[in-house]
């Protein structure tokens, strides 16, 4: 979601105040954070990085999201970068700690099959939610995943079952 908002959204906000250049100049910056983070989310526990990621993600773009300055616009997607970097690594690990090694191929696949399904049902959604309710949309989307990955997490912290398609 936070790479959705980043490609497609934000650009056409940052592109009211930055030219094209500009623009592509804060993409870069935010592309060294993302690998930074990425790199030192090793030294955390997937699931610290992956909860670190969801709040840092959430501030960086509801910041952008909410503000049209754009020193903001640079403090927000440092913060976001930094957020998506960590999620990169952290969720990852948290899907090698939850698949057995024979069924990562398995979970790799319905990995890419969910974020192309989120890729055709954002613009049904995306467009009214947007029409609706502006660039202040963008945070409160950011949370709603935020708040799902924190489900999951605690889920799988306390070794609670989740619900498997046998007890459906």
């Amino acid at each position: 979601m936070a790479l959705g908002t980043l490609e497609g959204v934000l650009p056409l906000r940052f592109g009211t105040k930055l030219a094209q250049a500009q623009i592509g100049a804060l993409y870069a910056a935010t592309s060294v954070r993302v690998a930074v983070a990425a790199a030192l989310a090793a030294r955390l526990s997937p699931r610290r990085a992956l909860l670190a990621s969801t709040a840092l993600v959430i501030a960086g773009l509801a910041a952008a999201g909410a503000s049209s300055s754009v020193p903001v616009w640079i403090v927000s997607l440092a913060v976001a970068g930094c957020g998506i970097g960590l999620a990169n690594t952290g969720a990852i690990g948290v899907l090698l700690d939850a698949v057995p090694a024979q069924r990562i191929v398995t979970a790799m696949v319905l990995w890419s099959q969910i974020g192309i399904l989120g890729h055709l049902l954002a613009p049904l959604t995306g467009g009214p939610v947007a029409d609706a309710y502006g660039y202040t949309a963008v945070a409160a989307t950011a949370g709603v995943g935020g708040v799902a990955v924190a489900i999951n997490l605690a889920w799988q912290h306390r070794g609670t079952q989740r619900p498997t398609a046998s007890d459906v």
